[in-house]
């Protein structure tokens, strides 16, 4: 993901905000045309980009960073879902989900969204998917948008056909096809979970344009906020 935002700022440099904690997702200040951002993504190489308590309470204190001094947010997804099992729900992820999404929905600055490929269940949410109401959403030709992960969805879904199938394995291969078909960014775009899909080589002028529109947004907030600007 590092290589992703390096492709995309401007002259590839970036402030990494915590580098070394929580390392499954990434923030980071950015220009983006000479425009100041602040950047959140996902990082698969680790934990497979899951969210977990540590990387829950890294984003929660970015977004309100990035909120307090005025600094649009880009989002670049890649995540399979919140991290499960006994030890989280001790560890009280829960607790901080909510946090990150209260400090999210509460963010004034305007948000942009990259769906880079995996973008699942309530994590799509918290990473500036469509109930949030970014400015702009789209996704790569890569990208997955549901629920749950394909083979999670499958077993829970379709558990009593599964379960009574001769061939488990070939009618699980059959469904999951389906499942990822479902999933697809054009399905996505047909159901308004984006605005649109562009080629990954469109990402960088993509988003400039896109922070162009939005400064009217800004000036506008900060002359409600501090009387300052038109």
């Amino acid at each position: 993901m590092r290589r992703v935002i390096a492709v995309i700022v401007d002259d590839g440099r970036s402030l990494e905000i915590k580098p070394t904690y929580a390392p499954n997702i990434i923030t980071a200040l950015a220009r983006l045309g000479g425009m100041p951002v602040g950047i959140i993504a996902n990082q698969p190489l680790y934990l497979a980009g899951t969210i977990d308590r540590p990387a829950a309470q890294k984003a929660a204190r970015f977004i309100a960073l990035c909120d307090a001094f005025h600094l649009p947010l880009v989002f670049l997804q890649d995540v399979p879902g919140f991290l499960v099992g006994r030890q989280v729900e001790e560890d009280q992820l829960l607790t901080e989900a909510i946090r990150w999404m209260q400090v999210l929905c509460e963010a004034t600055v305007p948000k942009f969204t990259v769906v880079v490929r995996k973008g699942y269940g309530l994590a799509y949410f918290a990473m500036g998917g469509r109930g949030v109401e970014p400015d702009v959403i789209v996704a790569w030709p890569s990208a997955s948008i549901a629920m749950m992960g394909p083979e999670a969805g499958v077993n829970v879904v379709y558990a009593r056909e599964l379960a009574q199938a001769a061939d488990r394995q070939a009618l699980q291969q059959k469904l999951m096809a389906g499942y990822l078909d479902a999933a697809a960014p054009y399905r996505a775009a047909e159901l308004y979970a984006s605005d649109d899909i562009i080629d990954p080589r469109q990402t960088r002028q993509f988003l400039i344009s896109a922070l162009q529109g939005a400064q009217r947004k800004i000036r506008h907030q900060l002359h409600r906020k501090h009387g300052v600007g038109p």
